[in-house]
């Protein structure tokens, strides 16, 4: 079970603004965000449907093709691709796949509804964790602009039981010196592990982004 944040706060976070291609390669664009601009609309248009739908008795097929006329906040949001319409803070999922001598497996999390702001009562791939810097404070943002460096954070979080960085050392995080992140960039620059991205998805009732 993933235990209860020891930060929750609203930090700067990268906003995504636009999925594209450039010279045949994935492209994103990113701008600014909070993590509450996030949490406000995602927990929101979760919590209404989920309010809608009890009130039809948690009826299957008002579920499969909901009343809009019960979803006045959702049909504020509008068109959930429109990126310049609200803001929208991704989450970089990571699916770790263990390779042993019985085979490939992956572990999971159960993220309970006690300890999570976000998701709560599912189980989840790990590590996990919303794209924003390790602190407020500007060389941090510079410095964690980096995708491959969120997933070093979180997993020295989720898999070490590390502390959540605070940006209390006053000093930007040295990943290519500082272990475990040093390691874990050697290591998968070697066969023993491969990094690959598999795309961007959505879930359907929070329309949050996940990578």
């Amino acid at each position: 079970m993933i235990d209860r944040p020891s930060l929750f706060v609203n930090r700067p976070s990268f906003r995504l603004l636009d999925v594209g291609r450039s010279e045949g390669r994935p492209k994103l664009s990113f701008g600014y965000t909070t993590y509450f601009d996030m949490a406000d609309i995602c927990e929101g248009v979760a919590h209404e449907l989920a309010s809608a739908w009890l009130k039809t008795g948690s009826d299957p097929a008002w579920i499969g093709e909901p009343s809009w006329t019960e979803l006045p906040f959702r049909t504020l949001v509008g068109d959930p691709f429109d990126l310049a319409h609200r803001a929208l803070l991704p989450s970089i999922d990571t699916l770790t796949i263990r390779l042993g001598p019985d085979g490939a497996s992956f572990p999971l999390h159960h993220r309970s509804a006690s300890n999570v702001a976000l998701a709560g009562g599912t189980y989840h791939v790990m590590p996990a964790g919303v794209f924003q810097p390790s602190s407020v404070m500007p060389w941090d943002q510079a410095n964690d602009f980096n995708l491959w460096r969120n997933v070093l954070r979180e997993y020295a979080e989720e898999f070490l039981g590390d502390p959540e960085a605070d940006g209390s050392s006053g000093e930007p995080i040295d990943y290519d010196e500082t272990e475990p992140s040093a390691r874990s960039t050697r290591l998968a620059a070697t066969a023993k592990c491969a990094r690959t991205a598999s795309g961007s998805g959505w879930t359907r009732s929070r329309l949050q982004a996940r990578s």
